[in-house]
């Protein structure tokens, strides 16, 4: 975890996350190997053959489902590139 002025990023060999505190809510980003067609994604960008940045916001904790926590696990993976050694 590296701790900035505005955002927390999260990283193993490369970084799979961040967030960003706002005074309502909670911004972020997660890198994932594929495309994850899911509402809560505000806008996902394509880097590469093999990277997808998908931002969200979150107003409460209900956001922060058993269906989100699986997509933290797929990024975290991501994060040590355990998809290029499948």
């Amino acid at each position: 975890m590296i701790p900035q002025k505005t955002r927390i990023v999260f990283l193993r060999r490369m970084r799979f996350a961040a967030a960003m505190p706002r005074m309502a809510w909670l911004d972020g980003h997660l890198n994932l190997a594929r495309e994850v067609r899911d509402p809560r994604f505000t806008k996902v960008i394509r880097y590469g053959p093999a990277t997808y940045t998908h931002s969200f916001r979150a107003h409460d904790a209900s956001f922060f489902d058993t269906k989100f926590a699986a997509y933290v696990r797929e990024s975290y993976i991501r994060g040590r590139q355990e998809h290029e050694r499948t």
